[in-house]
């Protein structure tokens, strides 16, 4: 039968259980309080604490309704660092109150088994979120499978015979092949590393992922002579916390990568329903009309001219040569001059040519610099077009003079910047680049762009 089948009750059954344990526990610690030591109270009550957050994090991706492969690991994840702070809380309980070196002995051992655990399903979001090869899958899980089968069948074996670790009264006592016990985690941290290394698609998941793995290393070690292993489990719910923001913000990357292909669709689905030969047979007739004075007639054809170029590329999705976009620009400019006469100036200073941008990306500047800038001045103004190569990009330039706004003043939710949103974003996911402007009441506004070579 499907798990998920069962999906609905079993997340209700754990979120039901971590919260009783958490809410019921800690009044029954605290009630002991006076026996315990001030070092043993602190872990206990910020791993009360720690158990608090996974029921909230582990509710929240539930209720969000939207459970991928990916998130489906995370709540594994969740679920087991629930058990290894709740472990941590017997061991602090069997040592301080009931002075019970076997329950102890117990935890220790379970305790051992959590991290390789942890680290199979941790590699598994891994291999959702990084797209590993589905052709070396099964190998990799052979692979992690018998690591962790190798750690459990050496904690069995050290319950009789205490070769890795024993119990010395109330403390731990280490045996001649402790070291034996952390090769498996060791190993299968490594091919953890491996995984990111190789295979993350770029330096955020590369930092995110690494650290994740770094930080509980780091506690552990730093930790380890002072046998304090709720160190090591509290840093491991803060790269718990650490993956859940990154899962929230890859989820708000999708969506915003969906919601611009979805515009995209739109905007070509228009497009193909435009007849160019109906609309260009249209227009001639018109400027052939009889009595059109020679304005009209420049303005149609200039119209025509400029709907010809757009036509074709608006909906395109790959970059297309600077040379074409800048002709769409100089026929757009042509026909606002037609409109606003000598209130508009525009200048070309266009120093090079040979790169490729996201069709469209010009024209809505210069659109967006004489609508909101120069025709909104009384005396008009001057629209200057600039473009400029440095060593390792391009960098198109378009100030204007009109009358500028306030960059961190709040803005409508169906304003002009919603164009230039889109159009960063298409900069960056196309051709890696980036977008930026300024501007001074009064004085005017500056919008850049920079492409970087290939």
């Amino acid at each position: 039968m499907k798990l998920m089948r069962y999906w609905n009750p079993i997340c209700l059954l754990i979120v039901a259980i971590m919260t009783a344990v958490t809410l019921l526990g800690y009044p029954l610690v605290v009630a002991n309080s006076a026996d315990r030591s001030t070092l043993g109270m602190i872990c206990i009550s910020i791993l009360f604490a720690g158990e608090g957050i996974c029921t909230i994090i582990f509710a929240s991706v539930y209720l969000d309704r939207r459970v991928s492969a990916a998130t489906f690991f995370f709540m594994c994840l969740l679920s087991m660092e629930f058990f290894y702070l709740s472990l941590e809380i017997v061991g602090w309980e069997a040592k301080e109150i009931f002075n019970s070196g076997y329950v102890l002995n117990a935890v220790h051992h379970a305790e051992h088994l959590v991290p390789p655990a942890m680290l199979f399903l941790f590699i598994c979001y891994q291999v959702y979120i990084l797209k590993f090869p589905k052709e070396k899958l099964h190998r990799l899980l052979v692979i992690l499978t018998w690591l962790a089968l190798a750690e459990t069948v050496m904690v069995v074996i050290n319950l009789p015979t205490n070769l890795m670790f024993g119990m010395d009264g109330l403390e731990i006592s280490v045996g001649p092949l402790r070291a034996l016990l952390f090769i498996p985690p060791c190993l299968m941290a490594a091919v953890s590393v491996w995984l990111t290394v190789n295979y993350s698609p770029d330096i955020r998941h590369k930092i995110t992922l690494l650290s994740c793995l770094a930080l509980p290393i780091a506690i552990g070690l730093l930790s380890y002579p002072l046998h304090i292993p709720s160190f090591t489990a509290i840093s491991i719910l803060a790269v718990y916390l650490l993956l859940y923001g990154e899962i929230y913000v890859d989820r708000g990357m999708r969506i915003a990568k969906y919601e611009a292909e979805i515009m995209e669709q739109k905007v070509a689905m228009m497009v193909s329903r435009i007849e160019p030969e109906f609309l260009e047979e249209s227009l001639e007739s018109i400027m052939m009309m009889e009595g059109n004075p020679p304005e009209t007639v420049e303005a149609i054809s200039e119209f025509k001219k400029y709907l010809n170029e757009n036509v074709g590329t608006i909906s395109l999705k790959a970059p297309i040569p600077f040379d074409t976009e800048l002709a769409h620009v100089e026929s757009y400019v042509k026909l606002e001059k037609l409109r606003f006469k000598d209130k508009l100036n525009v200048r070309f200073d266009i120093g090079v040519r040979d790169f490729m941008l996201p069709a469209m990306t010009l024209q809505m500047i210069v659109e967006n610099a004489i609508k909101h800038g120069i025709t909104q001045k009384e005396s008009g103004g001057t629209v200057t077009i600039t473009t400029a190569e440095t060593e390792d990009s391009y960098v198109i330039t378009v100030e204007d003079t009109g009358v500028g706004f306030d960059v961190n003043a709040p803005r409508p939710e169906n304003g002009s910047h919603i164009g230039l949103t889109n159009l960063s974003s298409r900069l960056t996911s196309m051709v890696g680049g980036t977008f930026e402007i300024s501007s001074e009441i009064g004085v005017g506004t500056t919008a850049r762009v920079v492409i970087p070579k290939k």
